[in-house]
């Protein structure tokens, strides 16, 4: 039944059902989005028939449900993650979230995380779709601190690739919201 009705119409799952449902899908990767505008656009443009995916939304910050959902869907149907998300400290912050759980849930959290591949938004796409820089807006004080605390994270620490991200992001001192790349359709 979900198989149907999912696949026509965005349904909220919380995490109870998680383990009950069962998945079907000729999907080639599970996408992730941070924002419900840019999901709903997503869905209305009907990417998951133009590139066969199952969309997923976080809503922000990603709660239980999303997570126990998104570990459900990548162990049953064995298909890639990948993250859209804003460019900002906070938005690397959620894809660690999915990646590695919340400090909050202890070591219950890793019975959630899934290996999520960071997609977008990223310091090469803002390079290469020449974004104007009204687009843009400046890192607050709480960005500066929340950047100097990820840049401690043992995680970024050690991933040169997300490293690297972050001194960039952190050096630009700006940052993009998904919203800000409507203008090229």
């Amino acid at each position: 039944m979900c198989h149907h009705e999912c696949a026509t119409i965005p349904r909220p799952i919380d995490a109870s059902m998680s383990p009950l449902l069962r998945f079907q899908s000729d999907a080639r990767y599970i996408i992730v989005i941070e924002k419900d505008g840019i999901f709903q656009r997503l869905f209305e443009d009907n990417i998951h028939k133009i590139l066969p995916c199952v969309l997923v939304c976080g809503r922000g910050y990603p709660d239980l449900a999303t997570r126990a959902l998104l570990k459900g869907l990548s162990e049953q149907l064995r298909l890639p993650v990948v993250g859209v998300v804003d460019y900002n400290v906070h938005g690397m912050e959620i894809i660690l979230t999915y990646k590695l759980g919340s400090v909050r849930m202890g070591t219950e959290t890793f019975r959630y995380t899934v290996d999520v591949k960071w997609l977008a938004l990223r310091d090469d796409h803002i390079q290469q779709l020449g974004i104007p820089a009204a687009a843009f807006q400046a890192f607050s004080p709480r960005d500066h601190q929340k950047g100097a605390a990820l840049l401690r994270h043992p995680y970024v620490a050690g991933d040169h690739a997300y490293r690297t991200e972050l001194e960039r992001m952190i050096e630009r001192g700006k940052k993009l919201e998904l919203q800000a790349l409507y203008h090229f359709g």
